[in-house]
């Protein structure tokens, strides 16, 4: 996938208009996406991120968001929302480098 740098217009909540992949963290509430797995994905040349995915509580295993890469990127490697509720959350098995 290579998502390349471009003008948008429209709306003011359209959040992530350059990035590699959003998973199920644009949304305002945990109950609108639910059994959504994102393994062994490789972005590369995002022109800003390269993932947007949601944490998993401390207290669970990482089953969701797994072995995936992201490299050279414009902007962050990934950016994690956590869950609506909660206070702990977690990432793991994710590798990113070449980032600007």
């Amino acid at each position: 996938m290579k998502v390349v740098s471009r003008e948008m217009q429209g709306s003011g909540s359209y959040k992530d208009k350059e990035g590699g992949m959003a998973i199920c963290a644009v949304y305002a509430s945990d109950k609108t996406c639910t059994n959504v797995t994102a393994t062994n994905n490789i972005v590369a040349n995002a022109a800003t991120n390269g993932y947007w995915a949601m944490a998993h509580p401390c207290a669970e295993e990482n089953t969701n968001f797994y072995n995936n890469t992201v490299h050279s990127c414009g902007g962050q490697g990934v950016i994690f929302r956590g869950h609506v509720e909660g206070t702990c959350f977690g990432a793991s098995y994710t590798i990113a480098y070449k980032i600007s």
